[in-house]
């Protein structure tokens, strides 16, 4: 960038400016010309930027909202198409089985107990819970304890009787202390958890 000095001749009938002489080009030092107490690394950038791409974390999320999504309407589309029943096989567990082998381990649980634990839909958290209750070692003991216990505390009797039964499939003695420590009002469920409590003991 440079400065031009010129000096005007002007018309003395019309007092205009007839004729401009270049009289000076200097050049100009841009850092000189830095407003005082402006950042340098601001004013080193140029006036039209690149508009900034979104935040990595935001796609991510995204992301991961949209595999969740995914995983939901497999599942409800599985257990609309074949209801989980006692010693058969159901799809669901493989989509399940999938998910957790493929995908990161710990938003995958997260979505599990979500979709175990939702209060508006419970046939299809209690059929969610009993295919949990057909994966060996799915997540840490702390984490399966704490989805039983949480899923006895519910209104639904539906999901209540699925916790229990996800309880008896993976058969761990610390079990034992969380369907002993329940307090069921419907005289069949409160029938079946002592059973479940008895058989878990004698094998201990």
């Amino acid at each position: 960038m440079v400065r031009v000095t010129g000096k005007a001749e002007e018309d003395p009938n019309t007092n205009r400016i007839r004729r401009l002489h270049l009289v000076d080009i200097e050049p100009l030092n841009i850092q000189s010309e830095r407003p005082p107490g402006a950042h340098a690394d601001f004013w080193r950038q140029p006036i039209f930027a690149e508009p900034a791409r979104p935040a990595r974390k935001t796609e991510q999320r995204d992301a991961a909202n949209e595999k969740r999504l995914l995983m939901r309407r497999s599942l409800l589309a599985a257990f609309e198409s074949d209801p989980v029943e006692d010693g058969i096989n159901h799809s669901a567990e493989k989509i399940i089985e999938k998910a957790v082998k493929t995908m990161a381990v710990e938003p995958v649980l997260e979505w599990l107990r979500d979709f175990s634990l939702d209060a508006e839909n419970p046939g299809f958290s209690a059929s969610v819970l009993r295919c949990l209750g057909r994966q060996s070692a799915l997540g840490s003991l702390s984490w399966r304890m704490s989805l039983i216990r949480d899923g006895q505390a519910f209104d639904s009797v539906e999901i209540r009787d699925a916790a229990v039964q996800t309880a008896e499939s993976w058969g761990e003695p610390e079990m034992v202390s969380i369907l002993a420590g329940h307090s069921e009002k419907k005289p069949w469920l409160r029938e079946y958890i002592r059973d479940v409590i008895v058989d878990s003991r004698g094998l201990i």
